[in-house]
């Protein structure tokens, strides 16, 4: 199957690639996990180290870029970071972000994630906690002094896990805020989504590679997404309540 990179027209995001020399492409068929959209014919990339994890696509990451710089001077938090591709983009978008990840407990990866913050020249405006969550939220807020405006949620994927940091993360956020989801392939993911939904959120999908999922609430506009017009989409049937950006 041919496989290419995609990005929306209109989206703008600063490369960093460079910055992730161990970043390879990778098969999306040797990972087991049962939500991982197969069919889609965009590059999946895994580290090196490590090709059961993902990065976030080409494309998710200009949505995640555009929506982050909205907020660009104020403060956010990322629950998941991984290698820090996705904390990456969102530390150009210009957030002072609070990053939070029980991976980080772990000199190897705390110490990658601390050389990746410094290459990006962000030590005094970011923070790294090696705890989970959603314990570690009120903490991170408490220490940044100042709700959060923007929220990536990419953690733990498993029930009830993503409801769990959904609903705890809403409740520290501005009355301007955005949150973005990843994976919302996954139902127990969307769960996350709809909890906010359900609260009184705005929302809505970005049909991508693995489907991203945006609540926002005040005076927010989140960047629009067209989908690649290559692909034949189709929004799995726990998502059908959303409309979806640009279709």
């Amino acid at each position: 199957m041919e496989l290419w990179d995609y990005k929306s027209p209109g989206l703008q995001h600063r490369t960093v690639d460079h910055m992730f020399p161990r970043r390879v492409l990778t098969s999306p068929d040797s990972n087991p996990w049962p939500h991982l959209r197969r069919n889609i014919p965009h590059r999946w990339y895994t580290d090196d180290r490590d090709r059961l994890v993902g990065f976030i696509s080409t494309d998710e990451a200009a949505i995640l870029y555009g929506n982050a710089a909205i907020f660009a001077g104020q403060a956010g938090v990322e629950i998941g970071c991984w290698r820090g591709w996705s904390s990456a983009h969102i530390i150009t978008a210009g957030i002072q972000l609070d990053i939070i990840d029980p991976v980080l407990a772990k000199p190897e990866f705390r110490t990658e994630l601390q050389c990746l913050v410094q290459t990006l020249d962000a030590e005094i405006q970011t923070r790294l906690y090696g705890y989970t969550s959603p314990a570690a939220l009120r903490t991170a807020k408490a220490l940044r002094g100042a709700p959060w405006s923007f929220a990536f949620i990419d953690g733990n994927h498993e029930k009830p896990a993503p409801f769990n940091d959904a609903r705890a993360v809403a409740e520290l956020m501005s009355n301007d805020a955005l949150i973005l989801f990843h994976d919302l392939s996954s139902p127990d993911v969307a769960e996350g989504l709809n909890i906010l939904r359900v609260s009184g959120w705005s929302t809505m999908v970005y049909m991508t590679m693995q489907i991203m999922g945006v609540a926002w609430r005040g005076k927010v506009n989140p960047v629009t997404h067209v989908p690649d017009p290559r692909i034949k989409w189709e929004l799995p049937s726990h998502l059908d309540i959303y409309s979806v950006c640009g279709m």
